[in-house]
Formats: structure tokens, sequence, C-alpha cells
């Protein structure tokens, strides 16, 4: 799953594929094993049946020192507002140092500890009833967002999701020498068992996980769930349970490569999208296949795009896009993929219409939906789209840096130069994604 290598080494490629055009093939059929496609058996991955108990401890309250934003610790002052996660009454910001019962008025938090050390979050989620985090590589979880207790596993989780009263994560081990890497469920949370033993491609490590959109590393989209973005030998599975999972496989007569290896899926039943981001040539068993859609010389960033109807045999599609691909979503059974500075959408996945958004500093960083429309991300401000092709600036939004959903609330997040000359973090709030109001600015 390496995105990048030497660029140097593909000139020769590139200069013959820009010579001959280029392009994704038409989608293969997705009927199974019949069709114009022969379907091979995909592998279902070993199941290790290892059993781990969490060692449950209270953490601080996280609203013991309520106090002054100057009284706090310059570590604690300075954490990120991040994205923001409601549930039971109460909005919670993704670094867990500030929590609202509305929304627009902030306490000012110190952040919670353990072991006398400020916890980093690196995913908030409220699932079941109750709010859960990844902090240090632990599980934390808490019904109010004041009251923390971990759970310790002899793990390092990496990934959380929720499906049918089961939770799934993505967890390795250090075994010294080497790491393993293992998908465990559990029903309550407390008692984990290791339901597929996987192989992590050591060569990509130490592994950071990069922003969270839902659709990478392990997500639950339609009735599936996806690893997509891990390294792990052999590519991406999917599985319906959590407990049988199987190996994603591309078909099709013209397509040498054979196993999954996404950035990011996006999808429902009713069909589902995988891109792969890379800008050198992947092999697999010896055979090597050029990234079909690199086909602009000296180009950095490219891909290559699977259409899939089941999730688990893929074919390729031919997707114009030629900058990053690093966000999807589906709304309204329409997909919609954002690369670098270009937006793409699909009803079916296989035929794609350019999107007519501009944006001058040409970086789009984000897309959402929100009450049945798009929204994008650019320094030039909030873009809104009823239908992914036209889109309309939302004024006095400009220099955003994240946009989040929270009970049918919008929540931006903006910086601006204070008089020092200091960045100064802004949370700005909206119901219609028309009309902001600030609720939060950094002291």
């Amino acid at each position: 799953m390496k995105k990048f290598s030497n660029f140097l080494a593909l000139l020769p490629a590139l200069i013959l594929l820009s010579a001959c055009g280029g392009g994704g093939s038409a989608p293969a059929s997705t009927a199974g094993s019949s069709g114009s496609i022969a379907v091979s058996p995909a592998k279902t991955c070993a199941t290790n049946g290892k059993t781990y108990t969490a060692i449950e401890s209270a953490l601080p309250d996280a609203s013991v020192g309520i106090t002054d934003q100057n009284t706090t610790t310059a570590a604690d002052s300075k954490l990120s507002f991040g994205y923001i996660v409601y549930g039971n009454g109460v909005y919670l910001n993704s670094s867990i140092s500030r929590i609202s019962n509305d929304g627009t008025n902030w306490d000012q938090r110190l952040q919670v500890r353990a072991s006398g050390s400020t916890i980093k979050v690196e995913q908030l989620r409220f699932i079941n009833d109750q709010f859960w985090a990844i902090a240090n590589g632990k599980l934390i979880v808490s019904k109010n967002g004041k009251q923390w207790r971990q759970l310790d596993l002899p793990l390092t989780i990496r990934k959380l999701v929720f499906k049918d009263s089961r939770y799934i994560a993505y967890a390795e081990e250090n075994n010294g020498a080497s790491k393993g890497s293992y998908l465990i469920t559990s029903s309550d949370g407390i008692n984990w068992t290791t339901r597929c033993d996987l192989v992590l491609d050591e060569s990509e490590l130490p592994f950071i996980l990069a922003w969270d959109t839902g659709t990478s590393h392990l997500s639950v989209q339609g009735n599936r769930i996806f690893t997509t973005g891990l390294p792990i030998k052999g590519g991406d599975y999917s599985s319906d349970d959590g407990i049988t999972w199987v190996q994603s496989v591309i078909e099709g007569s013209d397509s040498r490569i054979k196993n999954l290896n996404a950035s990011l899926v996006v999808g429902s039943d009713a069909g589902y999208i995988a891109v792969e981001n890379y800008t050198n040539i992947r092999t697999t068993t010896g055979q090597t296949n050029l990234n079909v859609n690199c086909v602009i010389l000296f180009s950095i960033n490219c891909h290559l795009a699977f259409y899939s109807r089941d999730g688990r045999q893929w074919s390729p599609i031919s997707l114009d896009l030629t900058g990053y691909v690093y966000d999807g979503q589906l709304q309204n059974s329409q997909f919609l993929l954002l690369g670098y500075d270009q937006v793409r959408v699909s009803k079916d996945g296989k035929l794609w219409n350019k999107s007519a958004l501009q944006t001058t500093n040409s970086r789009i960083f984000s897309v959402a939906s929100f009450k049945g429309s798009w929204l994008s991300v650019s320094p030039d401000g909030i873009f809104r789209s009823q239908d992914g092709l036209t889109w309309k600036n939302t004024p006095g939004t400009t220099a955003p840096i994240r946009i989040s959903v929270a009970n049918n609330q919008l929540f931006l997040n903006r910086t601006i130069t204070g008089t020092l000359g200091n960045p100064i973090e802004l949370v700005l709030i909206s119901s219609d994604a028309e009309n902001f109001v600030e609720v939060f600015r950094e002291k």
C-alpha cells in the first residue's frame, strides 16, 4: 500500500502512457459468478480465537479543574478544538477538552489524564449510547463526557466501529522483533475475541492513521464492514458480522492486480466505490500494472478506481480525477469523490460527471452531508450543492479548517490571525449552512 515511491523511476512509463492516452476499463459484470468475468473464490482469513479481558480503571473526572483558560497549563490550553460529536444531550469536541449542553456555550476544561499524562485522543465517536475514544492506543469510554474509564487491553487499538450489537476493532501487537495485527470483536467492550489473524506489512511501519473521514481504515458502509488503508499484506477484507472476513478481489480479464488495496471505500448495499492512491507501478506476484489514470506527465498524485455490487468482487472503472482522492460520500443514492481540487459525482458508480466547483486556492479540504445538501470546505470558504455539480459559496466562511455535523447542527472550525500575529482558533455554528454564529474563540 505504499502510495509514494521514487517518481523519477516512473518517467519512462509515464511518458509512454501519456503518448498512448490511457484510462480505466469499463466495469466488468458484477453478477457474481455469472456474466462476462470468471469470479474466483475469495480467500477467507484465518480465525485466531485468542481472547482478552480488558482491565477497567477510572480516569480522573474531566470536570475536575474547570477553570479560566488563562490558568490552564500551556499543553492543555493549546489542544485543538477539532471536530464535534453529540450524544446523550452532550456536545463533545474531539480532544475531549471541552463540553457543551447546547453546542453554543462551551466549558473550558482540563484534559482527561491517565497516569498523570495528558491523553491524546486519536478517534472519538458516540456509539451504542456511549462516547468511545481511542487515546494513546487504549479504549476510553464515557456516558456523559465527564467521567471516563479506560479499558486496557494488551494490544494497541487503531480503529473502532460498531455494527449489529458488536464492537469491531483493528489492533496491533508488539511481539518483540515482529508485530501482529488482528481484527477483534466484543459484545460488551470488556471481553474481546480475535476473529482474524492478519499479517502486517512491516515496511510501512510505524503506521499513522490519516484524518478520520469515516471511509478509511475500518468502516461500516451499507451492510458491510471494510478494512481499507491498513498496512495488511494481501490487501483488504470485508465482513457482514465482524467474525468472518473475506478478502476483496479484483476481477476482469484486463486486470492484472488481483487484490484490492484501497485508500477508501464508500457506498451502500446498492454498490460500492473503492479508490487506491498511487504514484508508482504496483506489482503483485511479479505482475506489473501501471496506474492507467496517471496520464499527465509529472503528476504526483494518481489513483486506481474500482466498482463493486457486493463489496467483495471489484472491477476497474474509468475516473478522470488526476489529483489524490482523499474523501468520499454517499447521499441520496449518489456518490461523490473528492480530489485535491476536483469533485466527481455519479448515480451508478460507473458513469461520472465533473463538478463545476471552482476554488481560487485550488484545494478542497473535506466534504460532508448536511440536511440533504453537499458541503465542501476550501480556503475560499464553504460551498453548498444540492446535486454535487453546481455549488454556491456561503459568504463569510473564508479560511475554514474543518466542518462537522452533530445533532443536525453544522460546526465550522476557522483560524484567524491575532493581534500579535499568532493563530487563534474559532468555532462557528449554523442550523442551515447559510448563517453562522461564533460560539468559541480561543483566548
